[in-house]
């Protein structure tokens, strides 16, 4: 502000000293007697400056005055001055070529150096002897006309442009249509000559637009209002008297979204993160630097001058033909789209304007058009219109640009640039988990993977570890060196499932661990010395303090398609994922799960409900959009890394463009890591196993004879439990290698058989037995089976003797039959034969 005043002040000054110089005031000496007072109106330092000035460039003083009080002007108003060393360059020949032509022209001095000045005096000799008055002439012409085009640039051809319009807007409605094409060439041709100017400003009828930067998120289309059932255009559209009146302005500043152009400075070039304070394993690791990543291409952002300006008049000539009138109140540029703020009339509805996206997507021969409305906190709608060209946002030039909140997060996420060329940076520890859909194409992997890398970039492995889930086998299987890996690459989705289950378990442990300490989360449970968590834990011997976590390291669990998880075990997936998003953030373990199939089966409610962080790249259907984000406009993106990012609570959305980042440059951080750290994974899952082997549970009775006490394990898992005197799910699974399932049904069926107690939350189930006692009751459990097999045996050889006692009885009855079958062939032979 101190700056710009005192500018304003100087120029002022100047302006007013050469516009008052009198020669008879000191120290001219070219009239005499001097003027005694001064009649300079700045006084006697006006007359001195006013004096020098003259004396030097002459008449080419006041050309040079007046392009000081532009650039003055145009600081205080906040405007951007593309190109200035060559508006300075232009702004110079002007000067030397009217210094010059001040000289040549033979009439009355009011200075002994002449009208020119000594600069246009001593170009002058020194023109005129070698190449003539035609000459110096002829030199000096393409002079002053090439400092013209420097200094003026599209001004040659906006203030034609800008009258045409100004008779444009009060022609009759029948010629608008020409009207808008002729306006339409002549100023996209002057884009195309040079889109340099960033401030061009001439008098208009209407108000003025001002194009801005964005600095805040989008909202969330109106749902409701987009609806099949929002009212439909008119089929008879009514004229409106306001339409020349909401026509957009010709002064349309537009300001262009800049690279974060201090990023290709050398001192940049070197930045890396620091590592948070920690417990290392390896001190010698060291943070991958930034300088590893592709430099980022520093140009012009958004689109040219012309073409915004044609997209504007298309715009409001398209709702007027549909009986809607509004007019432009502001334009933002970004990397990929424009979104034009628009002023309705009264009594126009906004669901009107909604139901005309895709007849405005035609008219603006665009792949799709996108409304917001209304804009929070302002009675305008947005509509956001592709680029005719679009930029590559890439992961650098993100880290680069916000190196300063970054270092303040958990786990920063550098996920892109938003509408307004703004750096989306987002805190995983505080989200803390993040629900991802996009179909094939849409940006969805080169997301995960940026996500990845924003990891690598900050955190260690003693601060970071991870659990990469990856059906396709092919997607993040180049992350398999990581030292980062708490477990080598899921490929199997049962065991995927298994390693959930883990993760519970982990994070019950993690609670015990941080109520002991006496903490809340995992930060506060980190910044705790040594010595102070022994006395806290207060273990009874070596080995129990041995088993202290003196630091926990944030788990982050990357899953690359979630569909084919939920169709393994949806209903264990189902409960592991509520489970760890509802209560594993003060204990550091969160969730980053994609899909690129955002059904109900597989997005059930219970996930969405506790997975309030949610980014949706470009998907198929309305269907889609509504079941990842409860709202409808995701199916208007245009793919390729463009997204809606939804924040916690609610009403807003962010688009923003995805940060790309290579296999180049994936592979450059792998070599750096690998080459400082090997992977060491975690020994429990490595050892585990999938639930049963892959083979699915039983549902019918027969089942617990699995898993029941003649499972061929309940024995051991009984030991092991009254060992241990922890009726554990995670217990059996690390000691006997086991899948979840399995093993809560072992312990489900030692709590049916008051083994242990019941299930209490949090907590491990109490035990009821003592391994005495277990001995006791399986001693006699074994000498119970001896008599039983002794009483078998006994049954077996009674009933061996009766079977034979009726056998022999069985024959004594056959003779009996057969005797009587010959008595009774006797009598009838002694009937046939009477006198026998």
């Amino acid at each position: 502000m101190i700056a710009t005043v005192a500018t304003a002040f100087v120029g002022a000054f100047l302006a007013v000293s050469v516009a008052s110089f009198d020669p008879a005031d000191p120290p001219s000496d070219a009239v005499y007697p001097p003027n005694d007072p001064v009649r300079n109106w700045c006084g006697g330092v006006g007359a001195y400056v006013a004096y020098g000035v003259l004396s030097a460039i002459g008449d080419a003083a006041y050309p040079l005055l007046l392009f000081v009080m532009t650039g003055a002007f145009l600081w205080i108003s906040d405007s951007t001055i593309e190109d200035k060393a060559f508006r300075i360059i232009g702004a110079a020949l002007l000067v030397l070529s009217v210094s010059v032509a001040s000289a040549m022209i033979a009439v009355e001095a009011r200075l002994p150096e002449g009208n020119g000045g000594v600069l246009g005096l001593a170009v002058w000799m020194y023109l005129e002897p070698r190449l003539g008055v035609f000459g110096a002439v002829l030199l000096m012409i393409p002079v002053a006309v090439v400092g013209l085009v420097l200094l003026t640039d599209t001004w040659l051809i906006i203030l034609p442009v800008a009258v045409f319009k100004w008779i444009y807007g009060r022609a009759k409605a029948p010629y608008k249509r020409i009207a808008t094409a002729a306006v339409a060439t002549a100023g996209a041709a002057g884009a195309r000559i040079a889109n340099y100017a960033d401030s061009v400003g001439t008098a208009d009828a209407g108000p003025r637009v001002r194009v801005r930067k964005q600095r805040r998120p989008q909202p969330e289309p109106d749902e409701e209002a987009a609806d099949d059932e929002a009212a439909p255009a008119p089929a008879e559209p009514e004229p409106s008297t306001e339409t020349a009146d909401l026509t957009l302005p010709t002064n349309v500043v537009i300001r262009h979204t800049r690279r974060a152009e201090a990023a290709a400075s050398g001192d940049q070039k070197e930045f890396a993160f620091t590592p948070p304070a920690s417990t290392p394993r390896n001190k010698e690791y060291k943070l991958p630097p930034v300088d590893l990543l592709e430099d980022p291409e520093y140009d012009e952002g958004g689109e040219s001058e012309g073409v915004v300006r044609e997209q504007a008049e298309v715009l409001t000539e398209t709702l007027h033909d549909f009986g809607i009138s509004a007019k432009v109140v502001a334009i933002e540029t970004g990397p990929v789209i424009t979104q034009y703020e628009l002023a309705l009339a009264p009594g126009i509805k906004v669901g009107k304007v909604i139901g005309l996206s895709d007849d405005l997507a035609i008219a603006l021969k665009a792949p799709n058009v996108r409304i917001v409305a209304p804009l929070p906190g302002k009675d305008t709608i947005g509509v956001e219109v592709p680029n005719t060209g679009r930029q590559i946002v890439r992961l650098k030039e993100i880290v680069l640009a916000a190196t300063g909140a970054p270092k303040r997060m958990g786990l920063p996420l550098f996920l892109g640039k938003d509408s307004g060329g703004e750096p989306l940076v987002k805190d995983l520890a505080g989200m803390p988990h993040l629900l991802i859909a996009g179909t094939t194409g849409s940006g969805k992997s080169v997301c995960l993977n940026t996500i990845i890398v924003s990891l690598l970039l900050t955190r260690t492995p003693d601060d970071l570890r991870l659990v990469l889930i990856d059906p396709k086998m092919v997607e993040l299987s180049v992350f398999k060196r990581l030292p980062h890996l708490l477990c080598p690459v899921v490929n199997d989705m049962r065991k995927a499932e298994a390693i959930l289950g883990w993760l519970v378990e982990k994070m019950e442990d993690r609670y015990r661990s941080l109520s002991r300490a006496g903490v809340r989360d995992i930060a506060s449970y980190n910044r705790l010395p040594r010595d102070k968590l022994v006395e806290r834990f207060q273990p009874g011997s070596s080995e129990e303090e041995a088993r202290i976590e003196f630091h926990m390291a944030h788990i982050c669990v990357i899953v690359d398609e979630l569909a084919d998880l939920m169709m393994v075990a949806a209903k264990e997936v189902e409960g592991h994922v509520t489970r760890l998003s509802q209560k594993s953030r003060a204990v550091g373990i969160h969730l980053v799960m994609a899909t690129q199939r955002p059904s109900v089966d597989v997005l059930t409610g219970l996930i969405k409900s506790n997975l309030p962080i949610r980014v949706s790249f470009q998907v198929a259907t309305r269907v889609d959009s509504r079941t990842i984000l409860d709202s409808m406009g995701a199916e208007k993106l245009l793919g390729e890394g463009d997204m809606l990012f939804m924040t916690p609570g609610a009403s807003k959305f962010t688009r923003a463009q995805g940060a790309y980042v290579s296999d180049q440059d994936i592979q450059k951080i792998l070599d750096f890591i690998t080459e400082k750290a090997e992977p060491e994974f975690q020994r429990d899952l490595v050892q585990l196993k999938a639930n049963d082997d892959g083979e699915e549970p039983a549902d019918d009775d027969e089942s617990l004879i699995a898993v029941g006490a003649d499972d061929a394990l309940y024995n051991e898992a009984i030991e092991i439990v009254l060992q241990y005197e922890r009726g554990s799910v995670s217990l059996l699974q690390r000691r006997l290698g086991i899948g979840y399932g399995r093993a809560a049904r072992l312990i489900d069926q030692m709590a049916e058989d008051r083994i242990v107690g019941e299930y209490k939350g949090s907590q491990a189930r109490e035990v009821l037995l003592t391994l005495e006692q277990w001995e006791a009751l399986k001693a006699r459990r074994e000498a119970g089976d001896d008599r039983d097999a002794k009483h078998a045996e006994a049954a077996d050889a009674n009933l061996d003797d009766d079977v034979e006692e009726a056998d022999d009885l069985d024959e004594d009855d056959d003779l009996d039959e057969d005797d009587d079958l010959d008595d009774d062939e006797a009598g009838e032979e002694t009937e046939d034969d009477p006198d026998e």
